[in-house]
């Protein structure tokens, strides 16, 4: 028995590995540009969001760069409010899609970077969602990082209410852990970020290559096809901004249901040809993608640890118990260990507790879709009013 969570170890090794990338990377500081030298496209795609849209384009145009150097495009997405008008009166430049297929935030963003993009002064494209609360110095930390030659930049992507409810305390623990290992200690050893789908930066030329992409998880199968096209995704900590999370599991489900099922596509599409593409041009950022992708998750090793633990307990031996406690011990202490380190406040801690519901419910929902045909649709996340 003890083979069984030795064999588990290895992938909770992997995340220990990228947090201790992340240790060292937080030693590295990216300071603002003083040349101000790209400009930029910041591009929000909004289906009925009158109730954030005009404080979000506000704020987007008192940030803390030269004004002529970055315009906000907003797509009003089959808008049915005043989406748009109100887009609009506050300073954007607002476009009204009513045509095209109806199928979320990777349809109208290809729309719009195709209106974008016919003005060849843009150096760069900025997606942010329309709640995000975005740090003023946001512009200038990801000019720096195209200045040093990057081609796409992720920012640190967080949680606005973390104290609306116990999911969004949960959720901003998971971010906060995603950001410090799975984005800056990615980027520390050289490896690709994840596309957080908000708070991103595409040269123009990468959006004419690859563009955009539609689908569940469009921003997920984003990461792989810059993978395979020789890009990888370099993390800015530095450069924040701060999206709406559901405060109650309910308002949640469908969000993660559609996520879940569009990841486990994107990563059956991809891994292999990430894997021969990686060892074939020995690009180290596309073998780990595609070794990423057969491994299991931390709610999949959780949940067949505690599967053998009956096992374990009648029939286990003295060796096998030390193996599973060394399991459990470093499955538990990789979270607490990744918010200790990323300065946690204490709610994100206590958010934990929650844990092992999501994770139950994750497994459950993951053998249901693998079992069930039933198709999947985008449907809008509710946002309440953004507060500053």
């Amino acid at each position: 028995m003890s083979y069984v969570y030795l064999i588990l170890l290895l992938p909770v090794l992997y995340f220990y590995f990228l947090l201790f990338g992340a240790w060292r990377g937080k030693r590295v500081r990216a300071e603002a540009s003083q040349l101000s030298a790209h400009r930029f496209a910041i591009a929000i795609a909004a289906h009925n969001e009158a109730s954030v849209i005009a404080d979000t384009v506000t704020r987007l145009k008192s940030m803390k760069y030269p004004a002529d150097r970055y315009e906000v495009h907003v797509v009003g997405d089959y808008c049915s409010d005043d989406t748009v008008l109100l887009a609009r009166n506050a300073g954007a430049t607002a476009h009204d899609r009513q045509e095209g297929p109806r199928t979320g935030k990777g349809a109208a963003l290809s729309w719009l970077f195709q209106k974008i993009l016919r003005d060849d002064t843009y150096d760069a494209v900025i997606v942010f969602d329309a709640d995000t609360l975005v740090d003023p110095h946001f512009l200038s930390i990801v000019d720096r990082y195209l200045c040093k030659g990057a081609k796409v930049v992720q920012g640190q992507h967080r949680i606005v209410n973390p104290e609306s409810g116990w999911f969004a305390a949960l959720t901003e623990a998971k971010f906060l852990i995603d950001n410090l290992s799975q984005n800056l200690g990615r980027s520390f050893w050289g490896l690709s970020a994840k596309n957080m789908g908000d708070s991103i930066a595409l040269h123009r030329s990468v959006l004419v290559e690859l563009g955009w992409g539609e689908g569940l998880t469009e921003d997920f199968q984003l990461r792989q096809r810059l993978l395979l096209a020789g890009y990888r995704i370099q993390y800015a900590p530095q450069a924040i901004g701060y999206g709406e999370a559901p405060p109650t599991w309910e308002q949640a489900k469908t969000q993660r249901i559609r996520w879940m099922q569009g990841a486990k596509e994107v990563s059956q599409n991809f891994r292999r040809r990430l894997l021969a593409y990686g060892v074939a041009n020995r690009n180290l950022a596309a073998i780990d993608a595609g070794v990423e992708s057969y491994l299991p998750t931390f709610s999949t090793l959780a949940g067949i640890g505690v599967f053998f633990l009956p096992i374990q307990l009648f029939y286990g031996t003295a060796t096998s118990a030390v193996s599973a406690a060394v399991f459990f011990l470093a499955l538990i202490g990789y979270p607490v260990l990744a918010l200790a380190l990323a300065g946690a406040q204490r709610r994100s801690f206590a958010a934990l507790a929650k844990g092992p519901y999501f994770v139950a419910w994750r497994l459950v929902t993951a053998l249901k879709l693998r079992l069930s045909r039933q198709e999947i649709r985008w449907v809008r996340t509710q946002h309440g009013k953004v507060v500053s």
